[in-house]
Order: C-alpha cells, then sequence, then structure tokens
C-alpha cells in the first residue's frame, strides 16, 4: 500500500476521542471545579453534557490555569471591595492551594492578614499555613485555638503547638491583627494568659471551638491532651467554665457526645479554682440552663429535638426549671436557621415555650428568615414599637422582601425613612433605596443627599454611588477618604472622574489605606493624582497606623520612594518603643534620601516625584 503523503491526511481534532462515555467515567473521579473549569471546556458536546456544573467554588481546588485567567492580574480585583478582597483571600487559603493563594495576594494589593492564617488554620493545610507564618502573618492566639478546633486536625495541632511561640509576642503588638470574626459568648470571655500559660488557653480554645464544630472524635482526643498537659490547674483554668464546653457540645456535636461530655464535667470542675459565683457552679443556673437549650435550639444536628428533651428532663426536677419556658430567648435562638426557623419556632411554642414576638421578629428580619417573620406576624404584635426595629433590621440584612412584607402588614413609618435610607446605602443596597424612596416619599433634595452619598461612599458600592450621582446629590468632602476606607479602586476612581471634591493636605485616604494594609488602594490614590500633606503628617500618620509591625513596611516604603514628605522626627516618635526594626528602617530610609539629594542637588525632590509620574 503506498504511503500517503502527510498533507493529504485529514486531521481530527482531538477533542473528537472525548466520547460522552468516557467523559462520564472521567468524570466520575474529579471534583467539581475540575468540571466546571476544564472538562467542560473540552468541546460543545462536553458543556451539554455537563451544563449543571457551572459554578466553580473558591473555597475548594481550583485549577491554577482557570484561577489564574480570572484573578491572575490587578485589574480583575479593582471592583472588589477590602473586605471582598479579604474573602477572596481567605477562600483561597481554604483551598489549600499556596501557588494559588500567592496569586491572589499579588492580584489583590493586600498583605496577608490573620483572617487569611485563620482560613488556612482551619482548612488544615500545613503548607500554607507555614508560608504565611514565614511571611509574617499572625493571629491573636485565642483565634488559633479556634481555628485549630474547627479544623479537626491533629496534624495542625501539632503543628501549631510547634510554632506557638511565634504568637507569644506578636499576636497582639500587631495594630489591628484582632480577628473581626464574630465568636460566641462563651469564647469572649477567655483573658489573654501569661507567656507560659499560652498552650493551656490554646488548647482549650481548640477543644471548645471543637464541640461548637462537631469534631466529636477530635474534641475527646484534644480533652485528653487538655488533661495531660502539665500545668493544667485551677491557676492557669480560673478564666474557664468547663460549662461553655457543654454548651459548645449542645449545638454541634449529637447527643450521645452531649451526654458523655456531661458526665466528664465534675472531672473538668475540679480543674478550675473552687472560688466561683454560684452561676458557674454545678448545679445550674436558670440562665445557663437557658443558654443551653437555646444551643440545643439552634443546633444544625438532626437530632437537635432529642437533645432539647435531654436536657429538659435532665433539670426537670428543679423548682426553676418551669421557668425557662417563660424566657423567650430559646425561642429567639432558632431564628439563626432561616430555612428551618419557622418549623421550629412552632415546635417549640407547642412545648410551652414562650416568645417575645417583637425580639424575634427583629432576629428574624435580620436573618432573613421570612417563613419565621410570617408566622410571627400572623401571631401579632405585642406592641407598636416593634416594627420600626423590625424594618432596620431587616434593611440592615439586605432583605426587601422581609422589609415589603413589613410594610404590608403596617405601613412603615416616614420618620424612620431617613435612617433606614441611610443604613439601605451604606450596605450598597440600591433596590431597598428605590423602594423606599418611592413609598416613603422621600425626597434625595430634601438636605439627605449629601448623607446618603457619604453613606454610598463608605459601602464602596460604585451602582450605589452612580444612582445618587444620577439623581445630583451633592458629594461630600468625606466621600473620597471612605470610599479608599472601603477598599473599592473603581468606586474612587468613579468619584474622582466624577467631580468629587478631593481632600487637600490631609492626605487622610493613605492613611486609611495603610491602615488596612491596602497597597493596591494606595497605588490607586497616587496614580489620581491624590495629594498628601506636604509637611509630611501623612506618613506620621501612616507610621503611627502601622505600629511594630514589620511585615507592613513594604507600605511605608513604597510612600517614601514616591516622594512622600517626612517629618522624620515625628515619625520617629511614633513608631513606638516595641518598633526598634521600624525605627532602624527610617533611618536608613533617611539617610538614603539625603544621599539622593546629594546626587542631584539642583532638582528638588517634589520635582523628582513628578517626573517619575
Amino acid at each position: 500500500m503506498p504511503d500517503i503523503p502527510l498533507g493529504r491526511r485529514r486531521a481530527r481534532p482531538a477533542s473528537h476521542i472525548w466520547t460522552p462515555d468516557i467523559l462520564q467515567s472521567v468524570a466520575a473521579f474529579l471534583p467539581p471545579n475540575v468540571m466546571a473549569c476544564t472538562i467542560r471546556l473540552v468541546n460543545k458536546s462536553a458543556a451539554d453534557q455537563f451544563k449543571h456544573f457551572v459554578t466553580t467554588r473558591l473555597s475548594q481546588s481550583v485549577p491554577e490555569h482557570a484561577f489564574r485567567h480570572h484573578w491572575g492580574f490587578p485589574a480583575a480585583t479593582r471592583t472588589l471591595t477590602y473586605e471582598e478582597r479579604t474573602q477572596l483571600l481567605c477562600l483561597t487559603a481554604s483551598s489549600r492551594s499556596l501557588v494559588n493563594l500567592k496569586l491572589a495576594i499579588k492580584s489583590t494589593g493586600l498583605l496577608p492578614q490573620p483572617k487569611v492564617l485563620y482560613a488556612a488554620v482551619k482548612a488544615g493545610n500545613i503548607r500554607v499555613c507555614d508560608w504565611l507564618i514565614r511571611s509574617g502573618c499572625r493571629c491573636p492566639l485565642m483565634d488559633m485555638g479556634r481555628a485549630i478546633g474547627e479544623s479537626g486536625s491533629k496534624e495542625i495541632y501539632a503543628w501549631a503547638f510547634g510554632i506557638i511561640d511565634l504568637f507569644e509576642d506578636h499576636s497582639d503588638a500587631i495594630p489591628g491583627s484582632r480577628s473581626k470574626r464574630s465568636t460566641p459568648d462563651r469564647f469572649n470571655s477567655y483573658s489573654r494568659s501569661n507567656s507560659h500559660n499560652c498552650r493551656i488557653h490554646t488548647a482549650w480554645a481548640a477543644t471548645c471551638a471543637a464541640a461548637c464544630s462537631g469534631r466529636e472524635e477530635f474534641l475527646r482526643w484534644l480533652l485528653q491532651r487538655l488533661l495531660e498537659l502539665p500545668q493544667v490547674s485551677g491557676c492557669t483554668l480560673r478564666a474557664f467554665n468547663p460549662i461553655h464546653l457543654l454548651e459548645g457540645a449542645a449545638e454541634g456535636c449529637r447527643l450521645a457526645t452531649l451526654q458523655w461530655l456531661h458526665q466528664q464535667l465534675p472531672k473538668l470542675q475540679l480543674l478550675s479554682t473552687p472560688n466561683r459565683n454560684q452561676e458557674q457552679q454545678l448545679p445550674l443556673s436558670l440562665k445557663r440552663v437557658q443558654r443551653l437549650l437555646g444551643a440545643a435550639a439552634r443546633s444544625p444536628t438532626p437530632d437537635w429535638r432529642a437533645k432539647l428533651e435531654w436536657l429538659e428532663d435532665l433539670w426537670q426536677q428543679r423548682q426553676q426549671f418551669n421557668e425557662v419556658h417563660e424566657v423567650p430567648d430559646v425561642c429567639q435562638a432558632v431564628m439563626s436557621h432561616p430555612t428551618e426557623a419557622a418549623e421550629r419556632l412552632m415546635w417549640l411554642q407547642q412545648r410551652g415555650y414562650s416568645v417575645s414576638t417583637g425580639t424575634a421578629l427583629v432576629t428574624a428580619c435580620k436573618n432573613g428568615c421570612m417563613a419565621a417573620v410570617q408566622v410571627l406576624l400572623s401571631q401579632g404584635l405585642s406592641a407598636d414599637a416593634a416594627m420600626s426595629p423590625a424594618a432596620k433590621a431587616a434593611v440592615m440584612g439586605g432583605h426587601l422582601a422581609i422589609l415589603q412584607a413589613l410594610h404590608g402588614f403596617r405601613p412603615l413609618e416616614r420618620t424612620d425613612g431617613v435612617y433606614m435610607l441611610e443604613v439601605a446605602a451604606g450596605g450598597g443596597h440600591v433596590k431597598i433605596v428605590a423602594w423606599l424612596v418611592e413609598v416613603l416619599g422621600i425626597g434625595l433634595g430634601d438636605g439627605y443627599g449629601e448623607l446618603l452619598t457619604k453613606a454610598a461612599s463608605r459601602s464602596g458600592s460604585v451602582e450605589m454611588i452612580a444612582w445618587l450621582q444620577e439623581r445630583s446629590c451633592p458629594w461630600s468632602s468625606e466621600c473620597l477618604s471612605l470610599a479608599a476606607k472601603a477598599g473599592c479602586e473603581m468606586a474612587v476612581t468613579y468619584l474622582v472622574e466624577h467631580g468629587c471634591c478631593i481632600p487637600r493636605q490631609s492626605g487622610a485616604p493613605y492613611v486609611l489605606a495603610v491602615q488596612n494594609d491596602d497597597m493596591a488602594m494606595v497605588r490607586c490614590l497616587r496614580r489620581l493624582g491624590v495629594p498628601w500633606d506636604p509637611k509630611g503628617s501623612t506618613f506620621t500618620a501612616c507610621v503611627r497606623n502601622v505600629g511594630a509591625d514589620k511585615r507592613r513596611l513594604p507600605l511605608l516604603e513604597w510612600l517614601v520612594k514616591k516622594g512622600c514628605p517626612v517629618n522624620w522626627l515625628a515619625a520617629k516618635k511614633y513608631a513606638g518603643p516595641g518598633g526598634q526594626l521600624v525605627t532602624s528602617w527610617l533611618k536608613s530610609m533617611k539617610a538614603e534620601r539625603r544621599q539622593r539629594k546629594r546626587k542631584c542637588p539642583e532638582q528638588p525632590l517634589e520635582q523628582t516625584r513628578i517626573a517619575k509620574l
């Protein structure tokens, strides 16, 4: 058979070998993100076959090529606020991909935040955690303990206790390092320990977090480690109440684990100091029983009813127990479940639990529990005053449908309209603002325009700012600074391009950007020509925000290199006694700037900066 010249062969696309059967077999072994970002893109047939794989979850591993395509350039995050960019970093850290995390940090222009380390520890990826630690990222010890408990990883526990000494001297020295993450009340009462008790406090926080997050096997293991630590004593656990642990288990664990932990209470009680008030001792007080019942009522476990019934039986012999039904907080606790709140509320009411309709309504509106709101409205309000805080809570949560339901039940008062407008604008809720203006008849030209533009700038929502600008709402002199703090580059650019007044001399937008560790915003402000104080107060305020945190020195270095005026004496003063590294860096920068002036004596530094721009 004669050879056929290669040029005459009809080549078939390589993707044709991927028949539907082969693709289906391969898909069974691939994670959803790979399906969405890779397999669906093979050909049109694959896209039709796997059309339900359309969502990419950043908290799971994302193929590097897809992540680079979407987030691998600075402009990709210009529309995001500071909080949204921080969330992007946290989700990427949770995905366990160090390559993607490095790329995300570069594109967002943010320094690694304590929240990012928290997310990495919670995800249980030692490699990512190690890199963040080497990059200078720290978080408070109690937050570290909580993340360990939520991770459920013995390897993370061993790693964290191997490097825990790094946190003793630095976790509280970093300005702004305190996590803004909301935590249960049982965690907030823990005091900061001395260095020799750091391990005990971290282990206790991990144990409570493991109970609250339902890590049952890990909880038992942590309790054993806690009891084996050599310095466990009444003095060490003075600030801790074992009942906090039981409360966490009532929320996150199954009934069997809750019962087992209850049996361990006497042993744990002996570890704490005997000088405790009546509420913290066994037998439990009415308030503590109520909190335990509330924890069981809001529990995400399928046996939440069984746990609540067991807790009722446990203390039904107490004369005070009947009083628990009269306290409405148990019913209010179920409002943390938007989809199940109504069902749980009615079940509790059938068991005799009372409900404060007004308080429960506010919580339901804030959490977006539409079904529960309808149930509560059908039962009637105990006071007309409950409508106003409920409507404000709905606006704060951004729930327009609930706000409309409240208005249909009882018309909203115009006197509360201005406050609700400000809250809605501050949350970037354009639809709610438009609805309130239409329904309540509030004119934006009645002196409220400037108030709303300030709130919209605080939200960082370009859509909200543009909506107000189209209606001729006047700018405030604070708008640019508020937008810089919100951290949305597009919002700041929009304000400057549409004539928003720029703060002169003070340089406040730079200070707020440095406070957020936001290099991208600092560059954006300079690119837009926002001035700084010629006498050096801008740089001094930035140094004051940086404090003793060497991780944030690149922000100061960038300002100096771009020609930001510096008052060296004032900057050294505000570096603080603990900022030796920052002080030495200031000396080196001062010497470098003097040397640069000697090389170019004929050209002032400000002219050099302008030439570079």
